[in-house]
């Protein structure tokens, strides 16, 4: 706030600086009464270079402005800021506090001109940034609010969520690839629930071929049992049907088969 009331003063002296240096008094001083009715200026003084003042408006009791030769000449080169407040307790806090400004004219060819005095009261600018303090105190605390009950409901949501897909994958674990998680939410939760269902579908798919596989595999060592049986069988007969005895032995020379005569 202070920072730009210093500038507002010190555009005040530059738009000044020509009509000063023209003598335009009359314009000059209707120039100050019209910043001073701005509502938180509390007066306006123009000063020359030897002190007098060239144009003034004071709302309320006339400044108690510097007045001594060395006070004069650190005016026209210098900025001064004096700060007042209503009170010393933490409650000046919330009061008001008036700022006077100091500025100096800028000098044309070198010379000096006089110097502006502006005092602002920042009352209503103070009560503007506490209103919007507290306005943006009560849009964070209703943010936070809405943000805490969007979490609540995006947990219990996860949480259903989550709770069906382990569900789920206990049955698959027990060995039932016939259940699919339901998820219709639209987002990437969907997706996830739409790739657990591929993946329990190529599971079942897996499982299927398993156990076609095992099927066959089963069939055909039947069906090769029964085929050597028959061989044997086969090879019984014309082995008995030769009129001769055979003797198959071992190197121990045991009896390991014979046919019959």
């Amino acid at each position: 706030v202070k920072d730009i009331n210093i500038q507002f003063a010190k555009n005040l002296a530059h738009s000044f600086a020509p009509i000063i240096l023209f003598r335009y008094l009359p314009i000059l001083q209707q120039c100050v009464d019209m910043v001073t009715s701005e509502e938180d200026v509390r007066y306006v003084v123009v000063n020359a270079v030897d002190g007098h003042k060239l144009a003034a408006r004071f709302k309320d009791s006339e400044a108690s402005l510097l007045k001594d030769k060395r006070e004069i000449e650190s005016l026209i080169t210098t900025t001064l800021v004096r700060e007042r407040k209503a009170g010393n307790s933490w409650l000046s806090l919330l009061s008001s506090v008036t700022y006077e400004i100091s500025v100096p004219i800028p000098p044309v060819a070198g010379k000096a001109i006089g110097w502006v005095v502006l005092a602002v009261d920042t009352q209503r600018m103070d009560q503007k940034v506490w209103v919007g303090a507290l306005r943006g105190l009560s849009m964070a605390g209703i943010a936070l609010a809405l943000v805490g009950l969007f979490a609540f409901f995006v947990d219990r949501r996860l949480r259903g969520i989550f709770q069906e897909i382990i569900g789920v994958t206990r049955r698959m674990a027990a060995g039932d690839l016939s259940r699919r998680v339901k998820i219709h939410t639209g987002d990437e939760l969907q997706e996830l629930g739409q790739t657990f269902n591929r993946m329990a579908d190529n599971l079942a798919s897996s499982q299927q071929l398993l156990k076609d596989w095992a099927r066959d595999l089963e069939v055909k060592v039947k069906e090769r049992t029964q085929d050597l049986e028959e061989e044997k069988q086969k090879l019984d007969g014309i082995v008995s049907g030769i009129g001769a005895g055979l003797v198959l032995l071992n190197k121990d020379l045991n009896v390991l088969w014979g046919n019959t005569i």
